[in-house]
């Protein structure tokens, strides 16, 4: 038998055996207890704000990428695949490491919104810093406003081009009936 002080109970000691001790230990170090991610490992990245991850597509909380289809435009008005290239950075940044995803909440399609890290990074505020994906503030409260701004302000990714913010160009899509491009072609 151990002998452990505890101040909360009126004996001031717990008796426990060594069996139980060693069990709680065991518990208490376990992967499970230790790391909080719900979701480990190699991810493929669906677009700019969605990886999956062993067969579970994930979304990055806290912020918007433009949409696969979507496009930007450049100085001189050429389309550009922003939508694309939003994806490939993302897949380049992971570049097939270990992805780990704590789970907060679901979206409307059931798919796991997560906090995600790669590295020690999290993959929203590089999303964001990066200029790929925008601080979604509805959801995020502002979480990632300043690294919005330092991107936007340096023109960085996205903020290169003329493009539409993503939740207006799904809005336009879905109750308008619009195109890719008409979609794409909005005002800020």
């Amino acid at each position: 038998m151990l002998v452990i002080l505890n101040p909360l109970r009126p004996e001031g000691c717990i008796l426990i055996s060594r069996f139980h001790m060693v069990a709680l230990l065991i518990f208490l170090t376990s992967p499970a207890v230790s790391e909080a991610a719900d979701f480990v490992g190699q991810v493929v990245v669906s677009d700019g704000d969605t990886i999956e991850m062993h067969g579970t597509r994930i979304r990055i909380w806290g912020v918007d990428a433009v949409e696969s289809p979507q496009v930007c435009f450049d100085k001189v008005g050429k389309n550009v695949r922003c939508g694309a290239l939003a994806a490939n950075a993302l897949a380049g940044f992971i570049a097939h490491q270990t992805v780990s995803c704590t789970e907060l909440s679901r979206d409307r399609y059931r798919r796991p919104v997560a906090t995600c890290l790669v590295g020690g990074v999290d993959i929203g505020e590089w999303l964001v810093k990066s200029g790929w994906a925008i601080d979604y503030s509805k959801y995020s409260n502002g979480r990632y406003a300043e690294a919005q701004e330092t991107a936007r302000s340096a023109g960085l990714g996205n903020w290169a081009y003329a493009w539409q913010y993503p939740e207006k160009f799904r809005a336009c899509l879905h109750t308008k009936g619009g195109k890719a491009l008409k979609c794409s072609q909005q005002q800020l």
